[in-house]
């Protein structure tokens, strides 16, 4: 996850991670700086836009169709978006650009997801896996924990997952997890061999 306040500070930060290593780009970044950020970054590595979007689904796919034309290499779509999905995976369909599904972003605590949703992390991670599937997508984001839910649901998806220390890595990958967001500046502190080797 590249941490930057600035356009320039995000296009610095891309070009000094390792070869294979690629950007994800945050909220404040995407929503912020748009499309023409996702565009510089490409110009140095590949761009993850961890942004769930969302809304009508001619929206979802204007918005996918427009980052994937600016070089993102993965956008994400809210499960929540239904629709969006498919039409998100055919705005993409001629560029090299994948979609990932989130259900249920990570980070977000077991007890908020019954709460104000009605579901467990674990059903909402299993939705987002079937409509994932049914649309076409890629990925979906999850917990380590959930990579083997997604794969349960379908071989074919990539599960996505944030880890948040080093040795999580290992656990990522033995869990079947196909990509890996690690934190800013990351590459110092972890195994650049194992971030080259767990980052997909």
């Amino acid at each position: 996850m590249i941490d930057a306040v600035t356009a320039e500070e995000a296009v610095r930060a891309a070009s000094e991670l390792p070869d294979g290593v690629g950007a994800a780009l945050g909220t404040a970044l995407v929503v912020g700086r748009g499309g023409p950020l996702v565009g510089a970054v490409a110009d140095v590595t590949g761009v993850f836009v961890d942004v769930a979007l969302g809304g009508a689904p001619d929206e979802v796919a204007v918005a996918c169709g427009r980052l994937a034309a600016y070089g993102a290499a993965w956008v994400c779509v809210s499960a929540l978006a239904g629709p969006g999905v498919p039409a998100a995976v055919e705005a993409v369909d001629r560029r090299p650009c994948r979609i990932a599904v989130v259900g249920a972003a990570a980070g977000v605590a077991e007890e908020w997801t019954q709460s104000a949703m009605g579901r467990s992390r674990g059903e909402l991670v299993s939705r987002a896996a079937a409509l994932a599937a049914q649309g076409g997508a890629a990925g979906v984001v999850c917990e380590i924990v959930e990579a083997s839910v997604v794969a349960q649901k379908a071989a074919s998806l990539i599960p996505i997952v944030a880890v948040s220390e080093p040795g999580s890595l290992d656990e990522a990958a033995d869990r079947g997890a196909g990509v890996a967001l690690v934190p800013p500046g990351a590459s110092g502190r972890w195994s650049l061999d194992a971030l080259l080797r767990h980052s997909g």
